[in-house]
Order: structure tokens, then sequence, then C-alpha cells
């Protein structure tokens, strides 16, 4: 999980850094770090979800039962996912784009705050139900 969040969070500083200094070159500059630590995150996305899958498979199948596990699949599977599925469709639909023209637009500078703004906030929700889940287990 580690290796999931912290890029996330290494990239997400990198760019409201640059952008709190307002200058344009440091801005690029950040987002290009920052995009090879959200591809770092988006693989590492997939490794945390294929190996929740394997546990399931070589474990017990029982715990698919347990109330409190449905619960934490729903928060995975209806926040989380859908905010990671956004993220990478802005970073590799939009943002990569405008890297590799060495130009960024307003309209694509906004729509990458909006998913580490809104994203973030409805992740951090899902983490901490997710979190609760796990500690009180109902």
């Amino acid at each position: 999980m580690i290796l999931y969040l912290g890029p996330s969070l290494g990239g997400s500083f990198l760019y409201w850094q640059a952008r709190r200094s307002g200058e344009e070159a440091w801005i690029r500059s950040a987002l290009r770090g920052a995009k090879s630590l959200y591809d770092f995150e988006h693989l590492m996305l997939l490794a945390v979800v294929a190996s929740g899958g394997v546990l399931l498979w070589l474990g017990d199948w029982s715990l698919l039962g347990q109330n409190w596990f449905q619960k934490k699949l729903f928060l995975i599977g209806g926040l989380l996912l859908p905010v990671e599925v956004w993220d990478v469709a802005v970073v590799n639909g939009k943002l990569s784009p405008e890297l590799r023209r060495d130009s960024l637009s307003p309209r694509v500078l906004a729509a990458h705050e909006r998913v580490l703004t809104w994203g973030g906030a409805l992740f951090s929700l899902a983490a901490l139900g997710i979190l609760w889940l796990s500690v009180v287990k109902r």
C-alpha cells in the first residue's frame, strides 16, 4: 500500500509546490516529475488489486461472506477504482499529450486540479471507511 499511496502524495506535493510559485517552467517540470510518479502509482494499484485477488484465490473464500469485507470491497469498487480510472484518464489522456507538446492549457491544469482535489477527498473518505471496517469488522 505504501508503494501505491506514496507516489500519489509525492506527485501531488510536487505539483502544488510549483503551482504556488506561478512559474510556468517550474509547473511543467514538476508535472513531468509528477507524471512519472502517477504512472508508478497506477502500476502499484494494479499490483494491489491483483495481490488481493491472489490472496483470496489462495486463501479462504469465506471472507466474502463477511459483511464488513463486502462493505470494504464495495468502497474499493464504488469509490477508489472510479477515482483511479478518472485519474488515469486525465493524466494519460489530457496531461501527457500536453507535456509532450511542451504546453499546458488552463483547461488541462483545471482538470488535473479537479482530480487532485475531488479525487483526494473521495479517496480519503474511502480510505477512512476501509480502515474503520478493517479495525471494527462489522
